[in-house]
């Protein structure tokens, strides 16, 4: 997923976002092993959390209001939108993409299936 005009204090507060993708990884009911952050100099964060059914990553470009996130699950008692909201949300995301890509299928990156672009609040008059 990209988020895109986010609150960009939070993008370089390495705390926050270890804080944020954790509660990502409980929203999608997915099992936490380990996580770590890296707060890079002179700006930007990245974050991963492991999990039992792989790993939630998050890089921010704080300087663009940007954010990059995968989600990578397996298992059919995840749920990756939970997580997404939850990206979406904490980051103060004005605009976002998302895209499903199914892996281990043998499937050609073509099909994948975008899920949210460009996303729209409910508040929002749809175009």
């Amino acid at each position: 997923m990209e988020l895109y005009d986010c609150d960009r204090q939070i993008l370089d507060d390495v705390e926050r976002i270890d804080a944020i993708v954790l509660e990502a990884a409980q929203a999608a009911r997915a099992t936490v092993v380990t996580k770590v952050g890296h707060q890079f100099v002179p700006y930007g964060v990245s974050a991963i959390v492991a999990i039992g059914e792989s790993h939630l990553a998050v890089h921010t470009w704080p300087e663009y209001g940007y954010c990059a996130a995968d989600i990578f699950t397996c298992g059919d008692h995840t749920d990756n939108g939970a997580a997404f909201e939850v990206l979406r949300r904490a980051f103060g995301a004005r605009d976002c993409a998302a895209m499903e890509v199914r892996r281990g299928l043998r499937q050609h990156p073509r099909e994948a299936v975008p899920i949210a672009r460009p996303y729209q609040s409910p508040s929002s008059p749809a175009t």
